[in-house]
């Protein structure tokens, strides 16, 4: 199960009335229940950025979330970190390619041979 990048950044732009209910869609992938509704949306309060990242951690780090997709907790890290221009230049082209559904870039170097020593 591929998840974008790009949509969990665009969380901190959705309206707070908006927020949990799309958040449970792009994190999770179903639709928010009453008890979900009710105990985050007295958590948001107000709706700061704070709030918002601490949700969206809870969702990515929660068994459903990490059985939805088990980079799913880094993944909404990079994406915090996106929103608040704290990433790397490689960080670019990962949301450039989110669009795409990508979720991590490769690694651009292949790992190193393996030499086994017969003795």
């Amino acid at each position: 199960m591929a998840i974008n990048l790009a949509l969990i950044v665009d969380l901190f732009r959705v309206d707070t009335s908006e927020f949990i209910p799309q958040a449970y869609r792009v994190i999770l992938g179903r639709e928010v229940d009453s008890s979900g509704l009710a105990n985050f949306e007295k958590k948001l309060g107000e709706g700061s950025v704070k709030k918002r990242r601490r949700i969206i951690l809870a969702l990515a780090r929660s068994e459903e979330g990490r059985a939805r997709h088990s980079m799913l907790p880094m993944i909404a890290t990079e994406a915090i970190r996106i929103y608040r221009g704290r990433y790397l230049p490689w960080n670019r082209a990962a949301l450039a390619l989110s669009a795409c559904e990508a979720t991590i870039a490769p690694p651009i170097h292949p790992a190193p041979p393996v030499y086994h020593v017969v003795t």
